[in-house]
C-alpha cells in the first residue's frame, strides 16, 4: 500500500506546471504512449469524440503560441498536444445544453490522463486552457463542429537536457 501512496503523491502533489523546457525531444515511443493514455480516458456514453493531435513543427507551434495569448510554454516545449472534441460525433447521442459541456469534460479528462502519465514518466507539462480555438480551427483547417478545447505543452526540464 505504501508504494501506491508514494506513486499517488508523485502524481498529485509533486506536479508543477512548467513553462520553460529543454530542447530534448520526447521520443516517438513516449508520444504514442501518451496518445494511448489520452484516448483511454472515460468518455460520455463511451463515444470516441476526442481527437489528440501532436504538434512539433515550429510553424504550427508559433500559431499555437499566438492562439494561446502568447504563453511561453508553447514555444519552449518540444511537443504540443492539441485536444479537440467532435460535436457531431457526440451529438448523435447528446444535445444542447449538455453537448458542449460534455465535449469540454471529455477533453479535460483526456488531458488530465496525459498529465498524470507524464508525471509518472518524469516528463513535464503545462496545461493551456486559455486559447483562441477558432484561430486554431481555421489554421488547422478543421470543420466547424470540431472544437479545440485545450493545449498541452510537453517536454523535459532544462536541467535534464543532454
Amino acid at each position: 500500500m505504501w508504494n501506491e501512496l508514494s506513486l499517488m503523491e508523485k502524481v498529485f502533489f509533486e506536479r508543477k506546471s512548467f513553462r520553460e523546457f529543454s530542447e530534448k525531444k520526447v521520443s516517438s515511443e513516449l508520444q504514442d504512449i501518451l496518445l494511448k493514455v489520452g484516448y483511454a480516458a472515460p468518455r460520455s456514453g463511451g463515444i470516441p469524440c476526442i481527437t489528440i493531435t501532436p504538434i512539433t513543427s515550429d510553424k504550427d507551434k508559433k500559431m499555437c503560441y499566438k492562439a494561446s495569448f502568447y504563453q511561453k510554454a508553447v514555444l519552449s516545449a518540444p511537443l504540443i498536444y492539441v485536444i479537440s472534441g467532435d460535436l457531431d460525433m457526440l451529438g448523435k447521442k447528446y444535445k444542447e445544453p449538455y453537448l458542449t459541456s460534455f465535449i469540454i469534460q471529455n477533453a479535460a479528462v483526456a488531458t488530465m490522463n496525459m498529465i498524470n502519465a507524464c508525471q509518472l514518466l518524469n516528463i513535464e507539462t503545462c496545461y493551456i486552457g486559455g486559447i483562441r480555438s477558432e484561430m486554431l480551427q481555421k489554421y488547422f483547417e478543421m470543420n466547424e463542429t470540431t472544437k479545440i478545447i485545450t493545449l498541452l505543452a510537453v517536454g523535459y526540464k532544462r536541467s535534464e537536457e543532454g
